[in-house]
């Protein structure tokens, strides 16, 4: 397994954004697990997500109807190839589902959230307290961690662990994205 990719934010507007820096290296049916405490970030991650995949109605928690689906008017086209690297990618993703699985206590209700017939449709599935389902859901993702650094100035330790040699092999253009965010 890769070592985490780590970064530092210092506000919800740096959060917002670096979801943003990931939306633009996703594939269709790719999964991401949001692992981290309650207020640690991972909700306002997604908004900054789907902001950048031209989501524009209002991206709020799922906690109570465990998901939430966001589809794009069109498959959303992505560059992410440009200044990063001399390839360019391009894809479609279909649909945001954005879910919640802290209330969720049994294999069978994971099931029943049909995150394999999203995931085959070309949504992109970001799951809160993902590491409630990680166990189920087949061989890659990338979790992103959400610690909290300093409660008083609001800053957050925000890590990307691949998971399957897919999202290892991504790591890379996701690191260099971040570093091309920063300038």
């Amino acid at each position: 397994m890769s070592q985490p990719l780590g970064k530092l934010s210092r506000s919800a507007d740096e959060t917002m954004q670096l979801g943003g820096v990931l939306a633009g290296i996703v594939n269709p049916g790719d999964l991401l697990l949001l692992i981290g405490e309650l207020g640690s970030g991972k909700t306002t991650f997604v908004k900054g997500f789907a902001k950048a995949c031209g989501i524009v109605q209002e991206v709020t928690s799922p906690t109570f109807i465990l998901a939430r689906s966001y589809p794009l008017s069109l498959p959303h086209q992505f560059s992410t190839g440009e200044g990063i690297s001399s390839n360019k990618i391009n894809f479609a993703v279909t649909k945001i589902i954005h879910c919640d699985a802290y209330r969720l206590e049994s294999w069978e209700e994971v099931v029943d959230l049909g995150f394999d017939e999203e995931l085959d449709e070309g949504a992109v599935v970001l799951v809160e307290w993902g590491e409630k389902v990680k166990q189920l859901m087949g061989s890659s993702w990338l979790e992103v961690h959400f610690e909290t650094v300093d409660m008083t100035d609001n800053t957050r330790k925000i890590s990307f662990l691949p998971v399957g040699s897919d999202w290892q092999k991504r790591l890379w253009l996701l690191k260099k994205a971040i570093l091309k965010d920063r300038q």
